[in-house]
């Protein structure tokens, strides 16, 4: 009979992790993922401190280093040459893209604040831009309440949600939280493509008509033609 421990470690080393590696992007949403992972291998103090010189410690240290570069890109890696541990790679990091000057934070506010949802660009999407954006803020020690990323949300949304934005600023402001606004807005987003494909079904059929139409007025000048003949 295999013993509990081991039967933990075995699934312990089967579990995968799937994190995009970082290429300079999101680093906020990206070191939320890497913490969650180190914590989760019991190898999060390596992220803030070298290990002594016992075995145990310079093993785990080692596989932290591993782990660390496997969640890395090239283009990344390329400049952290001089650093060979994980504590000196997660510090270099912070240091180069946790920026927290106000030159910093004045340029996410300037990107939100110009932000403009495209047609083609899917409510999701523009979600996801916002919430994107909003990490980065929080990233540079800037608080950020639900109802500022409400307003965030709503204003680049074009004139087709005109009536959900009413709605939804009619509604009394105990009622209104985020999960609320991202509901309605779905669900918005969702009725105008039927209506969409409701009109060009429409526009479908009257083309159909016209052709028809068409037909029939070119049977009749056919069959005057002949009777006159």
């Amino acid at each position: 009979m295999v013993p509990l421990a081991s039967i933990v470690l075995e699934m312990d080393a089967e579990l995968k992790y799937y994190v995009d590696q970082f290429d300079g992007a999101n680093f906020a949403v990206w070191v939320r993922r890497i913490e969650s992972i180190f914590v989760a291998k019991n190898l999060d103090k390596f992220l803030s401190k070298e290990a002594d010189e016992t075995k145990d410690e310079v093993s785990a240290s080692k596989k932290a280093y591993a782990l660390m570069l496997s969640f890395l890109s090239e283009k990344v890696l390329v400049s952290l040459s001089d650093e060979n541990t994980c504590a000196s790679i997660f510090q270099k990091l912070k240091s180069t893209f946790l920026r927290d000057g106000a030159v910093n934070k004045i340029l996410i506010r300037k990107r939100l604040a110009k932000l403009k949802k495209k047609k083609e660009v899917s409510m999701q999407e523009h979600l996801n831009e916002v919430n994107g954006l909003v990490n980065q803020l929080k990233s540079c020690g800037v608080k950020i309440s639900d109802m500022d990323i409400i307003v965030y949300i709503l204003m680049p949304l074009p004139p087709e949600y005109d009536s959900t934005k009413s709605a939804i600023e009619n509604q009394l402001s105990e009622h209104v939280s985020l999960q609320f606004v991202v509901s309605r807005l779905l669900d918005a987003e969702a009725l105008l493509k039927e209506r969409r494909v409701s009109e060009t079904k429409s526009e479908s059929s009257n083309d159909v008509d016209v052709v028809f139409r068409q037909i029939n007025e070119l049977w009749s000048v056919s069959s005057a033609i002949k009777r006159d003949i």
